[in-house]
């Protein structure tokens, strides 16, 4: 799931922070009079989510394995997002750029239905945390993506070389496809949650005190102590001290 988390992130983070620096730079593009350009990846990458979760619930609900939908999702969604970044980096203009770039946010969210829903289905009960913590490990891509993009555009040609962005959003998609990887290799669909129920189930049990070690026998509380030696008559009631007290074995 982490390994997962990280891979969509870092070609996300990459493709939102530079698109805009891509169109202008690659394209001379005028950002303020070209807005719709700029939104369309956002919308399209909202429909590959919602698309994403309707799809694979379809599909766990006709019987496909779980896990088997949730790996499809996750490796079907950053594959073609590679693909078609490399697309837009080749466009020859700033439409078919923008046409490119929605098709790839649009897979690269539809990776939600794979990693992001893998959460509750492996920790039920504790999947928030699980999302915090990947959440915290998958925040680092978006950090050191921006210094290595900037390196790559600096030494292969600059803003407004094809190959230079064909470099960068090649990186993202590698780390993507190997985060998809990872995750096929390893992902699961069993809850952790509930093994571990399982597990601390028999020491629960073991901590339990049992009857004869809480001075209960089979004759009840009184016959318990009775058997205990004198010194530990102090641990019976008032009445039980009286009858033992009053009892031919006490006498002798």
């Amino acid at each position: 799931i982490f390994a997962g988390h990280v891979g969509v992130n870092y070609a996300w983070y990459v493709m939102l922070s530079w698109m805009p620096t891509f169109f202008k730079g690659r394209f001379q593009l005028d950002l303020a009079d070209s807005p719709l350009i700029l939104a369309m990846p956002y919308v399209a990458s909202w429909a590959g989510g919602i698309l994403g979760g309707f799809i694979s619930d379809k599909a766990v609900g006709r019987g496909f394995r779980t896990r088997h939908v949730r790996k499809f999702m996750q490796v079907t969604g950053a594959l073609c997002n590679a693909v078609f970044l490399q697309l837009a980096a080749s466009a020859s203009t700033a439409g078919q750029a923008a046409f490119w770039i929605s098709f790839a946010a649009f897979f690269g969210k539809l990776q939600n239905a794979g990693y992001w829903v893998n959460m509750v289905d492996v920790c039920p009960e504790t999947a928030a945390t699980v999302m915090g913590m990947s959440n915290t490990i998958a925040t680092i891509p978006g950090i050191i993506g921006q210094p290595i993009t900037q390196a790559l555009l600096n030494g292969s040609g600059g803003e407004r070389s094809a190959d230079a962005w064909r470099a960068v959003f090649g990186i993202g998609g590698a780390v993507a496809a190997v985060g998809a990887a990872i995750f096929a290799l390893l992902g699961d669909d069993v809850s952790l949650d509930g093994a571990h129920r399982a597990s601390a189930a028999p020491e629960a049990r073991r901590s339990v005190p049992s009857p004869a070690s809480r001075g209960i026998g089979r004759g009840g509380p009184v016959d318990g102590g009775a058997a205990e030696s004198g010194s530990d008559s102090h641990d019976l009631s008032p009445a039980a001290q009286r009858a033992l007290e009053g009892s031919p074995l006490n006498a002798a």
